[in-house]
């Protein structure tokens, strides 16, 4: 498929560039359309070989396109050639085209511009703006080279528009009138003097006003761009809300960036951010994406609500890709989720110990014991004693020691009531370390419950 427009066949009437109507042309091209080839190619080569460019410029395409022979560029262009010396408008555009797909604009130019003048306008507007369009520099000292380009390649939407106003090239139009003002007010002193910046601003607004009146998104949102350059918050708020409401992931971009860096506000509103981030993020903008992630990330550390936790996880998974690198710390949301359910579980099982001592005696602590390696703690590593009734909901105890020589937190005196009550209630107890809070278990012995460590792979405190 071709990435530019392509001269059209004609229906009715053909005009020749030559000047005439060719009547056996003009059967030619019925039989093209209508894809009778065989009887197609036998009358186009007779009228080529008579010297009839409208003929030659139909065997051109046929080759052009691969209709009724194999898909042959180079043999194309030597047809298109010979049909454009005859006058052909449409083999001179379409010479012109095949320079663009060649990535050749300046030699396009020229053969679009033959096309134009020999009558042909449509679609050879289109394609000088294509022609004309140059790539944002990537200096400032290259700006004053693209202007001129850029400001044609509008100019040329601009013709396309008043031929097919509903077509949209008014905003192509716009975008090129845009970036040309943008443009502008980046150029050195001395480059200044050639180009009038207030005047390009106007043409660009007066037609995105244009596209603004048809409520097209895209020209709310390059109005919004023009607003935020100029830092005319308000404006740009309220043309980008426009475009989002419509969908545009580019507007719920800039508006998330609004939101976060306060623009024009007194204060950030990063909930507002993370909204129109992950909004823009799920329409497809990949931009919008990390930052999305981050925010959601962010405001689903501290929660402590297990069903918020599991719906922004799906969030937090919606927005990732298949190749992302899924790192689960225990300040993740992953990990605080299973924490939290682990919590929730132990509370709700929960049953009054039987009436026993309890006593701490939590070993597997030493160096080279599966919890000390695992958690690079060990002999005289200090610990507290703390209780975990509900995520985020932490009660420090007054116990406190060092890992023994045997690997163990142990105590030689009995539990109080308020340690047996807490158990009661489900509230898991933990060994609090400086890099970890490590849980535990108890277990009912003959003479007293016995507080030791959960297995390695038990659920782990989050936010140490």
């Amino acid at each position: 498929m071709k990435k530019h427009y392509l001269a059209g066949l004609l229906c009715g009437l053909l005009i020749s560039g030559a000047g005439g109507r060719s009547a056996l042309a003009a059967t030619s091209e019925e039989l093209f359309i209508s894809g009778q080839y065989e009887e197609f190619f036998s009358q186009a080569h007779e009228a080529a070989a008579k010297g009839d460019a409208d003929a030659l410029f139909l065997l051109g395409k046929a080759y052009d396109l691969g209709k009724g022979v194999n898909e042959d560029r180079e043999q194309a262009r030597v047809f298109y050639q010979q049909a454009r010396e005859k006058g052909s408008a449409r083999a001179s555009h379409n010479l012109g085209v095949m320079e663009i797909d060649a990535r050749r604009p300046e030699a396009a130019i020229p053969l679009l511009q033959e096309a134009l003048d020999r009558g042909l306008k449509m679609p050879t507007y289109i394609n000088l703006a294509v022609a004309y369009n140059e790539p944002d520099p990537t200096s400032v000292f290259a700006v004053a080279g693209v202007l001129p380009n850029i400001l044609k390649s509008g100019d040329y939407y601009a013709q396309a528009h008043e031929l097919k106003p509903d077509a949209g090239y008014d905003f192509e139009a716009s975008r090129q009138y845009v970036r040309a003002y943008q443009m502008s007010r980046h150029l050195l002193p001395g480059e200044r003097d050639g180009f009038d910046s207030s005047a390009m601003r106007k043409q660009a607004v007066e037609w995105l006003q244009k596209g603004m009146d048809r409520d097209l998104r895209q020209a709310w949102t390059n109005y919004g761009v023009l607003m935020l350059d100029e830092k005319n918050y308000v404006e740009a708020q309220s043309a980008f809300s426009k475009s989002a409401a419509q969908d545009e992931p580019v507007a719920h971009y800039h508006l998330a960036r609004i939101a976060e860096m306060g623009c024009g506000q007194e204060d950030r509103d990063r909930e507002q951010a993370l909204i129109h981030y992950e909004k823009a993020a799920l329409l497809g903008l990949e931009a919008a994406r990390q930052p999305a992630r981050n925010l959601l990330e962010e405001e689903l550390r501290y929660e402590t609500d297990i069903d918020k936790l599991e719906q922004g996880l799906k969030r937090l998974e919606a927005l990732r890709k298949p190749d992302d690198y899924n790192y689960i710390s225990l300040n993740s949301p992953e990990a605080r989720l299973i924490w939290g359910k682990f919590l929730r579980d132990q509370k709700r099982t929960a049953q009054p110990l039987p009436a026993l001592p309890i006593i701490l005696k939590a070993c597997g602590l030493g160096f080279s014991q599966p919890h000390g390696e695992q958690f690079n703690i060990g002999e005289n590593s200090s610990w507290r004693l703390e209780a975990h009734k509900a995520l985020g909901e932490v009660e420090p105890l007054s116990f406190s020691g060092l890992v023994n020589a045997e690997g163990c937190a142990e105590l030689d005196q009995e539990m109080p009531a308020n340690v047996r009550t807490l158990l009661d209630e489900g509230a898991v107890l933990a060994l609090r370390f400086p890099n970890y809070s490590l849980p535990l278990q108890w277990k009912q012995e003959a003479k007293n419950i016995l507080l030791d460590m959960q297995p390695i792979g038990a659920p782990l405190p989050s936010g140490i």
